[in-house]
């Protein structure tokens, strides 16, 4: 069965494709580095500093999500993901880099559709925690 793609709505010209297995665990493994990084920081960077440590991890798995994604249409396997990931990060908006990182996850079914059966009333009180590489 081959992967589902689509046109980005946010990026006029790309297309997306899905992660394949294979991808989803290596964005697994990378995320738990990134996690692993965190905590390393954490203890040696001031708490006024740890915001721009979070929003560099972000910026990193938003881009690390949208090169693996192209990795699928690249016909030059030789090209790292790392390079591909660079590339993302140097041609591309953050604003890009996150919806299509959004997109991907949609299209990879990893973002949970909300039930039809849940009431508004529960949705707000069932705060859930996010479910990270780490905690599993």
């Amino acid at each position: 069965m081959a992967l589902k793609t689509k046109e980005s709505k946010h990026i006029p010209g790309l297309k997306l494709s899905e992660l394949n297995g294979l991808q989803r665990l290596e964005y697994l493994e990378y995320i738990s580095d990134l996690e692993n990084e965190l905590e390393e920081k954490q203890k040696t960077v001031s708490p006024a500093k740890i915001t721009a440590v979070i929003a560099s991890i972000n910026i990193k798995a938003a881009a690390r999500m949208f090169a693996l994604s192209l990795s699928n249409f690249d016909a030059d396997k030789d090209v790292s993901i790392e390079d591909v990931q660079d590339m993302i990060l140097k041609e591309y908006g953050l604003s890009d880099i996150n919806a299509a990182s959004f997109e991907i996850r949609e299209l990879s079914n990893m973002i949970a559709k909300p039930s039809n059966n849940e009431s508004d009333d529960d949705n707000s009180n069932s705060q859930s925690e996010p479910v990270t590489a780490g905690k599993q």
